[in-house]
């Protein structure tokens, strides 16, 4: 069973290969790291995850491409797709 994956603003799957060796973050090492934790398949102190993904991106001068509500659909979502 493949894993589902948000890469660059889409859903797919770790089956397509999606990452270019011209990508900045493979090139340079750009990136956040955050890690969530889940209760009973929910993700839980999404608003912490949030303001430290939100944090973490501008202390490297990366734009967030998004909002809470954005970023916890698209964890949700994420979840869903994994069923």
């Amino acid at each position: 069973m493949s894993d589902v994956l948000y890469f660059n603003g889409r859903f797919t799957t770790t089956d397509e290969r999606v990452l270019r060796v011209e990508d900045r973050g493979f090139l340079f090492g750009d990136a956040v790291y955050e890690v969530f934790k889940f209760l009973r398949k929910r993700p839980i102190l999404m608003l912490d995850h949030f303001r430290r993904l939100e944090r973490g991106l501008s202390e490297i001068e990366i734009r967030n491409p998004w909002n809470e509500s954005g970023f916890t659909r698209t964890a949700e979502e994420l979840l869903e797709r994994r069923k």
